[in-house]
């Protein structure tokens, strides 16, 4: 079994929820005001910035019952998140894409970044990577509801990023909503 080297980032997702991590370059949000979307205060690009968006927050989101009460490694922190209420309606997308990563020096690049998905109407998450000029898209996903309850654990995802070993890239967090929050 191959041990990667993972990228941490350090976010939450809800309408798709998720605390990030990568590689020895960890990411978070703390940096960030709740409530933030579009250009991040840690170089990264949230899009679009109204409706169905991606968001920083601290504590609970705002519809009651639907997603983690804070951030994954302390509980106060600031993490990202995707709110599914109205404005939004189910298929809006939206996307949280990374400042440009080296992996110069990494052996076995890898993802890993922690997620809360719950909800019979949860939205699906996928990852993308910029790379060559151009998106690869799905390089890895998580369809649909993982949790069972609010209340559920944070989990975390690992992922390979050995086809852009040595190279520059950029990582997309591309979440479509689903049909209810």
């Amino acid at each position: 079994m191959r041990t990667f080297q993972p990228l941490q980032i350090a976010t939450t997702f809800v309408c798709i929820a998720a605390t990030l991590t990568a590689f020895s370059q960890p990411f978070n949000f703390d940096s960030n005001t709740s409530g933030a979307t579009g250009n991040l205060a840690n170089g990264w690009i949230g899009s679009p910035t109204t409706n169905f968006s991606w968001r920083a927050i601290s504590g609970p989101t705002g519809s009651p019952g639907t997603g983690p009460s804070g951030d994954h490694t302390t509980g106060s922190g600031i993490y990202m998140y995707t709110e599914a209420s109205s404005p939004a309606v189910a298929g809006d997308s939206a996307f949280l894409t990374s400042p440009n990563i080296s992996l110069t020096g990494y052996n076995t690049p890898g993802l890993s970044f922690w997620y809360h998905m719950f909800g019979a109407g949860m939205g699906d998450l996928y990852i993308d990577v910029y790379h060559n000029n151009a998106w690869i898209r799905g390089v890895d996903s998580i369809i649909g509801g993982s949790q069972t309850a609010d209340t559920d654990p944070d989990l975390q995802k690992f992922g390979s990023l050995m086809p852009y070993q040595r190279r520059s890239m950029h990582v997309r967090h591309r979440a479509y909503c689903g049909n209810a929050f």
